[in-house]
């Protein structure tokens, strides 16, 4: 199937599904006396105080997947368009802030949600709405690993619109790296290790993308994500045949992990010796900042070609 068709199934089955999902009875159901939205509200707001986070989240794993349309529809409501009057503000926020609240209210349901992750993958491909895509693509993520794998799926087809978007913002990074200090508080991903092996070959494949953005999103996703994964990626990518700019940003990459990318040393060092004398120096280069003391041991002469 070509990318044309591929892109037409996955716009055509998202406005399907948008479509059942906005004439959607709106009769919530509800736990102890208060509606889904109260208790989503409760879960997604960090003023929250943390025994009623608590208890919101028991409320949301017993209401279950019933709570599911609600969300995608609270989620596919946000508008696209900037306030004009103090009045579209303030809906907006509300709504803007609902669906929020509702992307992190998957995290509840966790895999039990699997079943609805197509239905979610529609509203990350949405074509016209960047604010859809990112807040259905946060609610992916907390689905677990499957979902995850969603969102790589609409950013690794080439033409489909957003892409660069998903990838801009640091949601899909706290899930490809290992808890640290760069995480934000609260969202560090236990599956971290099976998310960035996923996406290491996604996002290596994104660096010859013909969209710049993505091409830079994908280069900045690849510095910062688990090096367990990445670095192989990016030694197996650079034994490809490559154009100059790519094969350099992707040196770039693997640069950035540092000394977690000494499993690529004996790659670099092959290359030291290259027929094409900027391959040697980007190899010289990268074996400088990231294991300079294996490159003047085995290759003295190293010295006047890092100069170079």
């Amino acid at each position: 199937m070509n990318h044309k068709k591929q892109i037409a199934i996955v716009l055509l089955a998202g406005i399907a599904i948008l479509g059942v999902i906005f004439s959607w009875p709106n009769k919530e159901p509800s736990y102890h006396g208060h509606r889904l939205s109260w208790w989503v509200d409760q879960y997604g707001n960090f003023e929250t105080p943390p025994q009623r986070k608590t208890k919101a989240r028991q409320a949301l794993s017993v209401i279950g997947t019933n709570a599911v349309p609600y969300l995608m529809c609270w989620i596919g409501n946000v508008d696209s368009k900037p306030s004009r009057t103090n009045d579209e503000t303030n809906l907006r926020k509300r709504t803007w802030d609902r669906a929020w609240f509702a992307a992190a209210a998957f995290s509840a349901l966790g895999t039990n949600a699997n079943a609805y992750i197509s239905e979610l993958k529609a509203l990350v491909a949405n074509p016209t709405n960047g604010n859809v895509c990112v807040i259905a693509e946060s609610a992916l993520d907390h689905v677990g690993p499957d979902g995850f794998a969603a969102v790589l799926d609409v950013i690794g087809t080439p033409g489909l619109p957003q892409r660069g978007v998903l990838m801009q913002g640091s949601e899909i990074a706290d899930h490809i790296r290992p808890p640290n200090a760069m995480n934000l508080p609260g969202h560090e991903d236990p599956n971290f290790r099976i998310n960035s092996i996923r996406a290491a070959p996604v996002l290596t494949k994104c660096l010859e993308d013909n969209d710049p953005f993505v091409r830079r999103c994908a280069f900045t996703l690849l510095c910062f994500s688990d090096p367990a994964s990445t670095v192989p990626a990016l030694t197996n990518f650079l034994a490809c045949s490559l154009p100059p700019a790519i094969r350099g940003q992707a040196v770039a990459a693997l640069v950035k992990h540092g000394q977690d990318a000494r499993v690529a040393v004996p790659f670099l060092l092959s290359r030291c010796s290259n027929s094409d004398v900027e391959i040697r120096i980007e190899a010289t280069n990268a074996l400088m900042q990231i294991a300079p003391e294996v490159l003047l041991k085995d290759h003295p002469q190293s010295n006047q070609l890092h100069e170079q």
